[in-house]
């Protein structure tokens, strides 16, 4: 049985109760939305209004809720629901999300069409400065493609992908996007992750990313070999994980993402231990989503970054002098550190 979603009367309540910044629906679809009170938590969110414009979808991404809204739910319902208009409202739902399912299948096959044109446009990389800045340029399994933005919005504007908002994805940032590619248990490319020469980040717009890795080129896609495999929030971590290590480390791309990438990375090497390496956030997100992902994949370990206690008064003195930042909450900040 389907888990009941928590319901509020309106788009406000569930974004404050996900802690997702509320934005105004103007149509019928998806759109992307801060999170409350974080500076790492932009696009984290989703708002989704539904085709009838009678409620909608709230999600954290970081966190991986989700919870309905319908309006004047409350009113209606004097603060209860009777079984027969649950039920009303529950088939309502599931006859929306059979309908958008489809819709959004058809947008990611098209999507995951683009992010192979884009990627067979690139060229290879040369220096570029994010991975210079993180640290990991020349490392094993660093990304190696890089392609203009002008390149990428013509290929964008061409390809004329309808999406749930009704617009076109509009790029912004830098002149020279890092390609990250976003590929599921089988090595299908589905998304694209773009990285700046200023470190600003964007995902192909509609593209499927639940379920889905950032792979280094040289793992393979399935392996019976019985070697740990690692798996980390970020592309930089996952590589500063393999150069402290020696394990090859993929990325979820985000904490909310964690739980289904480790299934779907359980399945794809059967037989190897999954090593789970979380962020440590000052929200705590990143150790949850690796200790939720632990506690589902049966071969699994738990790894959270230590903090300054894992590093010497001169590797803490280093890494604030590389970054300007204080403490270290990632296993990149400890390569840097310790570089």
């Amino acid at each position: 049985m389907r888990e009941k979603l928590p319901v509020y009367a309106t788009v406000e309540e569930a974004c404050t109760a996900l802690g997702v910044e509320p934005r105004p629906l103007s149509r019928a679809g998806f759109m992307a939305a801060n999170l409350i009170n974080d500076r790492r938590g932009r696009g984290d969110g989703r708002i989704k209004l539904f085709s009838d414009g009678k409620g909608g979808l709230v999600t954290n991404w970081k966190t991986g809720l989700t919870a309905l809204f319908f309006y004047g739910y409350k009113d209606r319902h004097n603060g209860r629901i009777s079984r027969k208009e649950w039920e009303r409202l529950e088939a309502e739902r599931e006859a929306c999300r059979v309908r958008e399912a489809g819709e959004e299948a058809e947008r990611q096959e098209a999507v995951s069409v683009l992010a192979n044109s884009i990627l067979s446009a690139s060229s290879p990389s040369n220096a570029h400065p994010y991975l210079k800045t993180k640290k990991v340029l020349g490392l094993p399994g660093a990304p190696a493609r890089e392609i203009s933005r002008t390149d990428v919005q013509a290929l964008i504007n061409a390809a004329d992908i309808p999406h749930a908002d009704g617009g076109p994805q509009r790029l912004g940032g830098g002149s020279r996007l890092l390609l990250v590619p976003v590929s599921d248990e089988f090595g299908k490319v589905w998304a694209l992750q773009m990285i700046d020469e200023h470190g600003s980040k964007f995902f192909l717009k509609g593209g499927r990313f639940k379920g889905c890795v950032w792979r280094p080129d040289d793992v393979p896609a399935h392996s019976d070999a019985v070697t740990p495999v690692g798996l980390a929030e970020g592309v930089a971590t996952a590589i500063s994980v393999r150069a402290l290590y020696g394990v090859p480390c993929l990325a979820g791309m985000c904490a909310g993402f964690m739980p289904e990438a480790a299934l779907g990375i359980s399945r794809a090497y059967p037989r190897a231990t999954l090593w789970l390496c979380g962020d440590r956030d000052a929200n705590g997100v990143g150790e949850m989503a690796a200790r939720m992902a632990t506690s589902i994949v049966p071969r699994s370990k738990l790894f959270v970054c230590p903090g300054p206690a894992g590093l010497s008064r001169d590797e803490l003195a280093a890494f604030k002098a590389w970054t300007g930042r204080g403490n270290p909450k990632d296993y990149n900040d400890f390569l840097i550190a310790r570089s």
